[in-house]
């Protein structure tokens, strides 16, 4: 079986689109159903920076991220939903750093930009080449450190 046939590389993004945006869709309803049991995932620091209740906020981004997931699901902007869901996994991972979890999530952000420069490709006005490049570097970089940082964490 040859999956680099065209008709296999389309299938094989139908898959990646629904497998991240079913992960942004689940999780989205988890904190827009249960926002309290996300407390204990965010660093407190984060509730003092926000304005109001930390729950509204958990919510907010619930609701954000199952808009994500819905637009990768259908196929609506692609390109756009892919981009916000490796956001929201990089500021998640940011305050937090790396441990099982965002360890997991670093190589969701990967799909996620896979789906990125297959949807730019398609694009009418396309993110250059050149940058496109520049940010896969990053994050293989990225990728990297994370490792070797979660490596080197103490259990």
């Amino acid at each position: 079986m040859d999956i680099f046939r065209k008709e296999h590389r389309e299938l094989s993004i139908i898959i990646l689109r629904f497998a991240v945006g079913s992960m942004f869709l689940w999780f989205g309803l988890d904190k827009v159903t249960d926002p309290v049991s996300w407390f204990a995932r965010l660093p407190t620091f984060l509730a003092l920076l926000l304005p109001g209740p930390f729950a509204v906020w958990i919510v907010v981004n619930g609701v954000l991220e199952m808009a994500t997931g819905i637009a990768l699901v259908t196929g609506w902007y692609v390109r756009e939903a892919a981009a916000a869901a490796f956001i929201f996994l990089l500021a998640y991972f940011l305050p937090v750093g790396p441990d099982d979890i965002t360890v997991r999530d670093a190589g969701l952000m990967g799909a996620c930009l896979s789906l990125f420069i297959y949807a730019n490709n398609r694009a009418k006005r396309q993110v250059p080449r050149r940058v496109l490049v520049i940010i896969s570097a990053v994050y293989i970089f990225f990728l990297f450190v994370t490792g070797l940082l979660y490596l080197r964490s103490p259990v």
